[in-house]
């Protein structure tokens, strides 16, 4: 069956000290699994150490933004950061205030990514954090701030959005995104219950009707007996539901059924940059 829901999005502040950025990294990771109800105290190092950087999947760690206090005749220390995407540096007198990301950190001075991977990453940089990181990890007037949202919208108006995180158009964007190939909505955990995001159609049906003042669900029913191109849509979406579900009953992982889900398929994800991406951001994608 399918569920209706509209599209939200959410501001996620980073908690001070480390554990506050494990905190956030886990959040980026269990939006892919959409495991969120696991989790708990203590919970937060376990699934980026010992399960996501041990099995290569760093790209979580990028939502773990730490801010470090450098003297400034400390030369060595502020030149490795230079060439990071991930990192911003102002100097202000005779300090340079970083900021960077837990990715940075665990490649450390391996220039490949891979090759960070395959020998167990850098264990050097992790003392800056012992160093350097400022006042329990809560940023200065003089950091470059990282900012982190969570958004529910369509699948593919969530792909769309990917594309802001290409290195030419907007440096230092890192996204985590729930993933079809782990989440089998057949399962215990979704109920054979498919959410879609309502598409723009919606709003102009709303409007042309004139049932804005309608609770929610009263408006999907009235759409769905009184208009014809409503009703064709919901059953669509209804049909490519129940084929996924045969799928997976008949023994099909999530990952190969998927390819029977709608494009309007809610999804979730979680972006984190700084503010001038926000911004551009913004002006491509925002309604007028």
């Amino acid at each position: 069956m399918i569920e209706f829901v509209k599209d939200s999005f959410e501001f996620i502040p980073q908690e001070s000290g480390i554990e506050g950025a494990y905190k956030m990294a886990e959040l980026a990771a269990r939006t892919c699994y959409k495991s969120e109800n696991l989790i708990k105290d203590g919970s937060a190092r376990k699934i980026v150490d010992d399960i996501c950087v041990k099995n290569g999947h760093t790209s979580i760690t990028e939502f773990a933004t730490f801010y470090l206090k450098v003297p400034i005749f400390h030369f060595k220390t502020i030149f490795k950061y230079f060439r990071d995407k991930y990192t911003r540096i102002n100097f202000h007198g005779l300090y340079a205030y970083i900021t960077t990301t837990y990715r940075t950190i665990l490649q450390g001075d391996y220039k490949n990514p891979i090759d960070s991977i395959k020998n167990n990453y850098d264990k050097n940089w992790k003392e800056d954090l012992d160093k350097y990181m400022y006042m329990d990890n809560v940023p200065t007037m003089y950091h470059h701030k990282r900012f982190c949202y969570k958004f529910v919208m369509d699948r593919v108006g969530g792909e769309s959005v990917g594309r802001h995180r290409g290195i030419s158009i907007a440096p230092g964007v890192s996204r985590a995104q729930e993933s079809t190939r782990y989440c089998n909505y057949n399962g215990k955990k979704f109920g054979g219950v498919i959410k879609i995001c309502v598409p723009s159609k919606f709003y102009e049906l709303v409007d042309k009707y004139e049932i804005k003042d309608m609770e929610f669900n009263k408006q999907l029913s009235y759409l769905y007996k009184n208009d014809k191109g409503w009703k064709l849509y919901v059953d669509s979406l209804n049909y490519s539901a129940k084929k996924y579900v045969a799928l997976t009953e008949e023994g099909w992982r999530a990952e190969d059924s998927r390819g029977t889900l709608p494009l309007d398929l809610k999804t979730e994800f979680m972006m984190c940059t700084w503010k001038e991406n926000w911004e551009m951001f913004l002006f491509r994608r925002d309604d007028e």
